[in-house]
């Protein structure tokens, strides 16, 4: 069967993938000097923001045990917003001080590159399919089964208005 079917065996390709776009979109964004070299940094960063929640969502998932699981999704989201918060009053403070607005997009590059080598040398390729593996096929079935068996057993309504 063909294994990039199963998308959780790509977690730590698409974070790694994840952090480099996002880094190469901070050099467009310190570099830019006109509205097109803007827009592309933007769409590079929308691309690997877009490429790292999934990835992430997924990899929390299957690198942490049902009974763990909880738990390590709120540490993330504690994390996610501390960082987010953080760096928001730090960039203000640089802004602030020193009035350089590249400079908030190299440092934000460079955490993006220290994130990448995070990811490549801790984080573990996950490949956890203990609980209920399923073939593609069998997951379509199932999700078939389920729609229809979902319509089929709801009880028809009379949305007519006279």
């Amino acid at each position: 069967m063909l294994s990039f079917l199963n998308i959780q065996r790509f977690c730590k390709i698409t974070l790694l993938l994840s952090a480099a776009i996002s880094a190469v979109a901070d050099i467009f964004l310190a570099l830019t000097f006109n509205f097109p070299t803007l827009v592309m940094g933007n769409l590079f960063m929308g691309l690997g923001i877009g490429l790292y929640w999934p990835a992430a969502e997924a990899s929390l998932a299957d690198l942490t045990t049902f009974t763990q699981r909880n738990e390590a999704f709120a540490l993330a989201r504690l994390a996610d917003n501390l960082g987010l918060g953080i760096g928001v009053i730090c960039g203000g403070f640089l802004i602030a001080f020193e009035g350089n607005y590249r400079l908030l997009f190299i440092i934000d590059g460079v955490s993006f590159l220290l994130f990448f080598a995070l990811i490549y040398w801790k984080i573990p390729e996950s490949h956890q399919f203990h609980q209920h593996q399923t073939t593609p096929i069998q997951g379509w079935k199932i999700a078939l089964s389920d729609a229809f068996g979902g319509l089929s057993s709801t009880p028809s309504h009379d949305f007519s208005l006279g």
